[in-house]
């Protein structure tokens, strides 16, 4: 029985850099032989000499596979198959979006899109901020964003939080560790101290590659006061953001507000990696697409 569960462990999956590699070559090849057109899995079938079942294995990346079937699906688009390339480890994602709105609608802010793939993936940051008026599309860009960038991920963990109800800390605090360790842990069971539940987070962030989202950032601060304070019992928040841009650990924090936090921009500059995305009312391309939509009005 042992060597049975031994041998049904066997094997390994694609890691986030392998599928990208395969997506980019099998996309090339499309553009040249199909004009863009899409693969179906039966044309893959006769193109790497592999069943169906086998091709979904591959792709999805939620079962183990033998390397051999792998190297093989490789070489098909000409590709060696690189020891980064694959893992026996399985990739957990979980996703927690809580109330995010639909963005089925979405359209535009193409070059903000890229600016935070770049923060988010290339460049890794640990604390990103969009910020602008209402109306400008925060919300639906922070989630539009997070869905872009997941693939990027090894071991993603998406939770998305609005703050529109002001709820505590360390009630948000309680509520993002609980769905990082996927289980219903009790109030009980949590450290006490604001302190102390901040650094149980961030070792769940140095264990993971987690994207964060905190929406609403605003409902915070004390808008009669100084830029970027917050309303009395609310200023655990700002220990909370100075320590996820400080401390070091793999994942990202992203929060949209009107008005910055304190905080971020004590942080903001070339030493952290903690930039900050003014979101105007258009985007340039709108904005282009005005100026021309007019010229032919003229015209």
């Amino acid at each position: 029985m042992n060597n049975l569960k031994q041998k049904r462990n066997r094997g390994v999956i694609l890691t986030i850099e392998g599928l990208k590699i395969l997506k980019e070559a099998r996309i090339n090849l499309e553009n040249k032989q199909t004009f863009g057109e899409k693969y179906t899995l039966e044309e893959l079938c006769g193109f790497t000499g592999l069943d169906i079942h086998t091709i979904k294995k591959v792709l999805i990346c939620k079962q183990k596979i033998d390397k051999r079937t792998i190297e093989r699906f490789f070489t098909a688009f000409n590709l060696e198959l690189k020891e980064n390339y694959y893992t026996s480890r399985l990739v957990n994602k979980r996703q927690d979006w809580g109330e995010a709105i639909c963005i089925s609608n979405f359209y535009g802010r193409l070059e903000e899109l890229d600016k935070l793939e770049q923060w988010l993936v290339k460049d890794r940051c640990r604390l990103v901020t969009i910020l602008g008026m209402g109306g400008t599309g925060k919300t639906s860009l922070s989630i539009k964003s997070a869905t872009q960038v997941q693939e990027h991920f090894d071991c993603i963990i998406i939770i998305w939080r609005s703050l529109r109800s002001a709820p505590l800390v360390k009630d948000i605090l309680a509520n993002l560790i609980q769905s990082l360790n996927g289980t219903e842990e009790t109030e009980i069971n949590l450290p006490k101290t604001l302190s102390s539940r901040i650094s149980l987070l961030i070792n769940y962030l140095r264990k993971h590659r987690c994207l964060l989202v905190l929406d609403n950032v605003e409902t915070l601060l004390n808008s009669n006061g100084r830029s970027g304070q917050y309303w009395q019992e609310y200023d655990g928040y700002g220990e909370f953001f100075k320590r996820i841009g400080e401390s070091s650990h793999q994942s990202c924090l992203l929060l949209t507000s009107r008005e910055k936090p304190k905080e971020v921009a004590f942080m903001e500059g070339e030493l952290l990696p903690v930039p900050t995305m003014q979101l105007m009312l258009f985007s340039d391309q709108v904005k282009y697409s005005i100026a021309n939509f007019r010229c032919l009005l003229i015209k």
